[in-house]
């Protein structure tokens, strides 16, 4: 299907499109993302304790001998507040779907309420 639209623009739209996206799940700004046409994903907590780790391990290894180092130090840093951000996120939404499951299956458990009964 041809469209009227030049490469450029194009172009220029899907840079913008995956430059946000990018950026959002490199900032961990939610739990899960649902991308139209391409489904959803999600933050998984292995991979948050993997990334949390690397960050441990690299802010351990530096000194605070330049300023440079310093400042790396520090952008990990805030990348661990993110990471225990994430986790926060990540139990409200484990409870959150703790208590909807329970809901439904209470629901169906439930003897259904009949006239007949009286």
């Amino acid at each position: 299907m041809e469209m009227d639209k030049s490469v450029d623009e194009v172009q220029a739209v899907m840079s913008f499109y995956y430059k946000t996206i990018r950026q959002k799940l490199s900032q961990l700004e939610s739990v899960n993302i649902h991308l139209e046409n391409l489904g959803h994903f999600y933050v998984k907590e292995n991979a948050l304790n993997a990334y949390e780790t690397k960050c441990k391990q690299i802010i351990d290894a530096m000194s605070n001998d330049t300023i440079r180092e310093y400042s790396i130090k520090k952008d990990y840093q805030e990348k661990l507040k993110l990471i225990e951000k994430m986790r926060e996120m990540l139990d409200e939404e484990r409870g959150r779907k703790k208590v909807a499951r329970n809901k439904r299956f209470n629901n169906e458990i439930q003897e259904p309420n009949t006239d007949l009964e009286k």
